[in-house]
């Protein structure tokens, strides 16, 4: 039976019609389309998070560290040269699981603020940096300035490197510091 060129042309349409249904039906392959095109976003997404909590959770470590360093020596009267590396290396642990090597750096300062407010330091230590020269003058806060008193000064700077630099600009700088004043004796002597 032969038929006609308007039938065929209209068995063809359906038949592309019923296909082109069939198509826009089957959605087994839609939710992995879907995903693949989502997956380096929640990716990105993910790995940021990670990063910011890690900075979060080590800026948090830097301000426990200051406080502890000067906490553990404002608790005596005086500090040998091994008393002084215990603090240090007491305060250090606080950054465990963070590297503590060239990244961070501890100043530990004793203070004697004079009748006119004027800080000057009495004696200094310090780990990965230089000592604050002694009879230097230091600015402190004006919220801590009493005039014929004494302070510890500790500061904490640490460099956080990202474990994935290609998100992130790179190693960028965490600090802190704190003023406490002496608890058992108005100075602290250091030999």
């Amino acid at each position: 039976m032969k038929m006609s060129p308007w039938t065929r042309l209209k068995l063809r349409a359906l038949v592309l019609a019923d296909r082109i249904g069939t198509f826009r039906r089957d959605v087994r392959a839609l939710a992995a389309t879907e995903f693949a095109l989502i997956l380096p976003a929640m990716i990105m997404l993910y790995i940021g998070g990670v990063e910011v909590t890690r900075a979060m959770t080590a800026n948090r470590k830097v301000a426990h560290l200051t406080s502890t360093l000067g906490d553990l020596a404002t608790q005596t009267r005086e500090i040998s040269n091994t008393e002084m590396a215990n603090i240090f290396e007491a305060a250090q642990a606080i950054m465990v699981p963070y590297p503590t090597g060239e990244e961070l750096t501890l100043l530990l300062t004793f203070l004697r603020l004079d009748s006119n407010s004027v800080a000057r330091v009495v004696w200094s230590d310090a780990v990965n940096r230089q000592p604050l020269p002694v009879n230097s003058i230091v600015s402190v806060p004006t919220a801590v300035q009493q005039p014929n008193t004494f302070l510890v000064l500790s500061e904490v700077t640490y460099e956080y490197k990202p474990i994935l630099t290609y998100f992130f600009t790179g190693p960028f700088q965490l600090e802190d510091d704190r003023y406490l004043r002496p608890r058992l004796s108005e100075t602290i002597g250091r030999h």
